[in-house]
């Protein structure tokens, strides 16, 4: 290679380095970048504006300081586990944001390959999820709630889905959920999943129509 063709490819080697950090450092995301020995040899602007760290603390494996201590052993073992055996992977942990709080983070990356297929490391990416955590949280303290609600009702409760023909009109209803006391109050049994046809053939049509009137309306 001339002296000449060594400075073009050294050029355009400069100019996809800039492009790529362009593109990473205004990423909705936080990336990084690693080597084959998962050394950290990039992380984007938008991980120390997050973290609060410096190149000087987050590259490497400095990046590790950012978990939470009691979900670092478990990151960093998944993430070398991975590397050795050349995988995607993904995983939640908490990180400390530069206000030191920890927040909830997913963490996903992809092995970056050569044209030859050789392993060069890694490039993920870091996603805040403390919201959708908070959210998940929330849901489930209200399912417990209502489950408890639903369940110390000292009488027979159902939840049922109303069952329409084309035309709108009701012709079934199914149980979805019932609560402990509706068989000792209906005489009903196993009534989850099947519809009131199933477990009563002979009920009178008007009751179907009270109810479908009702459930339709509201």
């Amino acid at each position: 290679m001339t002296a000449t063709e060594n400075e073009r490819t050294q050029q355009a080697l400069r100019e996809s380095e800039a492009r790529f950090r362009n593109m990473a450092n205004n990423a909705p995301v936080m990336v990084w970048m690693t080597k084959p020995d998962g050394t950290c040899v990039f992380l984007s602007d938008s991980w120390y504006n997050f973290t609060g760290q410096t190149p000087e603390t987050g590259l490497g494996f400095g990046w590790l300081n950012a978990v939470h201590p009691k979900d670092r052993e478990k990151t960093e073992r998944v993430f070398l586990e991975a590397s050795a055996r050349v995988e995607p992977f993904r995983l939640d942990y908490r990180l400390r944001d530069k206000d030191g709080v920890y927040r909830w983070a997913i963490d996903s990356a992809r092995p970056r390959l050569s044209d030859t297929g050789e392993f060069l490391g890694y490039i993920g990416s870091v996603i805040d999820i403390t919201d959708l955590k908070q959210a998940e949280e929330a849901l489930r303290e209200s399912e417990a709630k209502y489950r408890t609600l639903f369940n110390s009702i000292d009488e027979g409760f159902c939840i049922c889905e109303m069952l329409v023909d084309d035309h709108g009109q009701p012709y079934d209803y199914r149980f979805l959920e019932t609560n402990p006391m509706f068989e000792p109050h209906t005489g009903l049994k196993d009534a989850v999943g099947k519809t009131v046809f199933e477990l009563i053939p002979d009920l009178e049509p008007h009751w179907l129509r009270i109810y479908g009137r009702v459930a339709l309306e509201r």
